[in-house]
């Protein structure tokens, strides 16, 4: 095989594997109040259909309202838990844990403050945010 014909699949699966995903509430994308649940089934099947993918993401970020989205017992534990399990660095952010009254012990990955967030941020090629 040639050189030119293999580049092109390593390209794309590193991008993915250096890129981080930040999740900053427990919808995806914008909805209006009433749609809310709407906004959060699409997340799990964002999530869900993440896990299936050949290429995963470097890390999850949790930040704000997203730290909601990684507590154990919650909706989006078994897709979150699985991604955890397949390699996906989880990290949730200290002070919106605080904000949120969410116990550390109980979030799925680590916790760690804005000083980690921001490197894990800088050491990726791509930074998406939903």
């Amino acid at each position: 095989m040639g050189r030119g014909n293999s580049a092109p699949g390593r390209e794309r699966l590193s991008a993915m594997q250096n890129t981080v995903i930040v999740i900053s509430k427990p919808t995806l994308g914008t909805t209006l109040p009433e749609d809310s649940g709407f906004g959060a089934e699409m997340l799990e099947k964002f999530l869900h259909s993440l896990e299936k993918q050949p290429s995963r993401p470097r890390a999850l970020l949790f930040m704000t309202e997203g730290v909601r989205v990684a507590v154990r017992g919650g909706p989006f534990e078994l897709p979150v838990g699985m991604l955890g399990g397949l390699g996906v660095r989880l990290l949730c952010c200290r002070t919106c844990l605080a904000h949120y009254g969410i116990p550390e012990d109980r979030v799925l990955g680590e916790v760690g403050g804005m000083d980690e967030i921001i490197q894990v941020m800088g050491q990726a090629s791509k930074v998406l945010h939903l």
